[in-house]
């Protein structure tokens, strides 16, 4: 299977490191929160929650906790639920197709022309048999609740939106984002626009 990857940090290799960012690392303690009751993650999201609001970004202005919290609640899904699922702590991000990789790519680092400079779009073939297309809008629907988090309701929500994305379901803004924990060879370098 072919996809488009996006990434401001390639320097040649042959192949993509999954988890490259460490996401897992982030999400693992709110994984361990999880794992002992629905209180202590709201009691930990809300720690987090403040601390992020206290040093963020002044560049990006962006709250990871949401971020962290949210792939947390849907590797906690995965890994209790779906444990033959691809991991999105784990691997590879890919599009199907090269217009999507540059309207992405625009869409997260255009508005920074020094990162942008450096973003390079990859042309990479993926394992097929360890690679799926799930949909990313339950994922974000999930994010923008965590960002307006509040008590229970919310996570329980949080949790069904993660069983939707892994059953494979659609939702009604459908897009497709291919996850790959497999091989992966690198076919081409391509510029963003």
């Amino acid at each position: 299977m072919i996809a488009y990857h996006y990434s401001i940090t390639y320097q040649g290799d042959s192949s993509l490191q999954k988890d490259y960012r460490k996401n897992y690392l982030l999400a693992e303690p709110y994984i361990r929160a999880l794992e002992n009751g629905n209180g202590v993650f709201s009691a930990m999201l809300l720690l987090s929650m403040y601390k992020d609001r206290f040093m963020r970004s002044e560049k990006t202005g962006k709250f990871e906790y949401a971020k962290d919290a949210t792939e947390a609640v849907f590797e906690y899904i995965r890994m209790t639920e779906f444990p033959t699922q691809v991991s999105r702590v784990g691997c590879i991000y890919g599009v199907e197709n090269l217009e999507e990789a540059q309207r992405l790519a625009k869409e997260d680092w255009g508005s920074d022309p020094e990162e942008y400079e450096k973003l390079k779009i990859l042309e990479v073939k993926l394992d097929p048999q360890k690679t799926v297309v799930l949909d990313q809008g339950f994922y974000n629907q999930a994010y923008d609740c965590m960002l307006d988090y509040h008590d229970e309701k919310d996570l329980q929500k949080i949790m069904e939106l993660a069983r939707r994305y892994f059953r494979k379901e659609r939702s009604s803004e459908f897009i497709p984002e291919i996850l790959s924990d497999g091989e992966n060879k690198v076919l081409r370098v391509l510029s963003p626009v």
